[in-house]
């Protein structure tokens, strides 16, 4: 995943696992993918920069249920970002 596509440098390019890009109606993007470098980190330290980070299980699921034109509803549960 090039950092570039959730604006950070090339020294920010990883390769991640089970990846979904998500597009919205105004042609913004965002990313579900699996931290696999830390299952604790979602729900603890999630703070992302254009992604969602989830665990491995939970992104290989999203990764194999959602297809192409599918409808994905985001609701913050969480506190607001400060």
């Amino acid at each position: 995943m090039p950092g570039a596509t959730v604006g950070l440098g090339k020294e920010y390019d990883v390769a991640m696992r089970w990846v979904v890009e998500l597009r919205a109606a105004d042609g913004t993007t965002n990313y579900l993918v699996a931290l696999t470098f830390d299952e604790q980190a979602p729900g603890e330290r999630d703070v992302t920069h254009g992604w969602i980070g989830l665990r491995s299980a939970d992104a290989k699921w999203c990764y194999q249920l959602l297809q192409p034109g599918d409808v994905v509803r985001i609701n913050r549960t969480g506190p607001a970002p400060v």
